[in-house]
């Protein structure tokens, strides 16, 4: 329990000061532990950092193996609405805190901050490969491209935001999330192979003539 305050203390910290401004002092006093005891469990503000981007990475890949590991055989467009709703109501929920990791200042903790995003972001892709090849066997989606997909929803993910933060005019998640799918299907969906008729004959024969 007290490392869990912990850590959505620091969160809140790191999210405010940046990497080299957030003070552990500040961080117990937010968390309600002493500063003795916050170095009991995290030894200094590095280690503290990289148990808390663990955390939320670990929170973030749980929901996404839950919303993939469905119940059944839905719909391809379901499961992907639903993937996708998993991965923006975390990123809603830590926008500040992740922002400051991509954004952040630099310092010291910076490289290994930006392995930990990158090996998070590694992981995604991963995912929604699996995810993709699934829409592939089910008939969904061209195989052809199937290589970029995962890029191409990540692509359009990251559009939704920009134009957020352009309009300041936030969506919802479920907004969001079913925006992206149908914009990435009406891209990536299978289509029906075309329809060929017969020739007219070149030269009809006597029963074709009126």
């Amino acid at each position: 329990m007290t490392s869990g305050a912990i850590l959505d203390a620091a969160e809140g910290v790191f999210a405010e000061q940046g990497l080299q401004g957030a003070r552990m002092e500040d961080i117990a006093v937010r968390a309600g532990v002493a500063v003795g005891t916050l170095y009991n469990y995290f030894s200094d503000r590095q280690t503290l950092l990289a148990a808390l981007q663990a955390s939320r990475e670990q929170q973030l890949f749980g929901l996404i193996d839950a919303a993939l590991a469905a119940e059944g055989d839905p719909a391809f467009e379901a499961l992907l609405t639903r993937t996708l709703r998993a991965l923006l109501g975390h990123f809603d929920a830590h926008q500040a805190f992740f922002g400051m990791l991509v954004q952040g200042d630099s310092g010291p903790e910076r490289a290994e901050v930006m392995c930990a995003v990158r090996r998070t972001v590694g992981e995604l892709f991963a995912r929604f490969d699996r995810l993709m090849a699934r829409g592939v066997d089910a008939g969904v989606l061209r195989p052809a491209d199937a290589p970029l997909y995962a890029a191409a929803v990540f692509g359009l993910l990251k559009g939704v935001a920009l134009q957020e933060h352009i309009t300041s005019a936030a969506a919802g998640v479920a907004e969001r999330a079913e925006t992206v799918a149908r914009l990435f299907l009406d891209g990536a969906r299978a289509r029906c192979p075309s329809v060929t008729t017969s020739p007219v004959p070149t030269n009809p024969s006597p029963k074709d003539t009126p």
